[in-house]
């Protein structure tokens, strides 16, 4: 069976090991007898665990298993250059230093020319803060500096990671410079995926780890946290979901009358079904 069709493509991923875990699960699809002592041994790897390890974060995913898996399973060059410049910043994390700006901007290069830009749209939201940032240009007292940025979104964000998503959200035209100022030019950004979307699942998972720190860090007085367990008839799931979507945008509403707002808030919404009688 040919494992190549509709193979998972770097672009898709965030880093070398979610797209290598993809590209497993894509061959143990096609391949069902597929597993990691067959792909060490095609890779030249005589321990099957090193591999496995590597892939799972527990062990440092190296140069040369990278280009060995390049060597094996020839990706596109485009990909190529992608998984190597991952590589460098992977086993060479330089923090705010200047060689891993040069690196990631060649990330952020190769992913915006691999993708149409209907796909960058969705892209930018693989990392939550670029949505913050276009919010964050609106509020009383905001400064246009990396480091000021930074320490605003907090919760580990760099200086260096900043600047990257201010040129992506510039290059897309959600943000714009005018006389010197950071200006917002599209208002109320939504994204709604009808299939199953990388980016979207890592932004909403990102999302729910800032709700759990905000739930120990943030005073009662400025966060509402509520949750319900209700029992329904399956053919009123669609209506739950048009409730939650008429919350929203009754929520972008309310924020589009702030004039100069002085607060930033997240508002997260999930409904999802925990036992149906399929």
């Amino acid at each position: 069976m040919d494992h190549n069709m509709n193979m998972p493509i770097a672009q898709d991923y965030r880093d070398n090991r979610q797209y290598l875990k993809a590209f497993y699960h894509h061959r143990k699809k096609h391949e069902p007898t597929f597993n990691y002592q067959i792909w060490s041994a095609e890779l030249g790897f005589k321990n099957p665990g090193y591999l496995c390890n590597a892939i799972n974060g527990k062990r440092k995913l190296k140069a040369n298993l990278i280009e060995k898996f390049i060597a094996k399973e020839q990706p596109s060059e485009e990909e190529k250059r992608l998984i190597r410049a991952r590589t460098l910043v992977e086993n060479n994390p330089a923090g705010s230093s200047e060689n891993a700006k040069i690196v990631l901007e060649m990330i952020e290069n190769l992913t915006f020319t691999a993708k149409s830009q209907h796909e960058d749209e969705f892209s930018l939201i693989k990392e939550w803060y670029h949505l913050v940032i276009l919010e964050l240009v609106q509020v009383k007292g905001f400064t246009f500096d990396e480091e000021w940025i930074a320490s605003k979104l907090g919760y580990g964000v760099k200086p260096y990671q900043v600047a990257m998503a201010i040129k992506r959200l510039i290059r897309l035209d959600y943000l714009r410079i005018v006389e010197g100022k950071l200006i917002k030019s599209q208002k109320n950004l939504m994204f709604t995926a009808l299939k199953k979307n990388v980016a979207i699942q890592e932004f909403h998972k990102k999302s729910m780890e800032l709700a759990k720190e905000a739930l120990q860090e943030v005073p009662l007085e400025k966060r509402e946290f509520n949750s319900s367990t209700i029992a329904i008839n399956a053919e009123d799931i669609g209506e739950v979901k048009k409730l939650a979507q008429e919350f929203v945008t009754k929520l972008m509403s309310l924020a589009e009358k702030s004039h100069e707002p002085d607060c930033l808030m997240r508002v997260n919404t999930q409904a999802f079904v925990l036992f149906d009688k399929d």
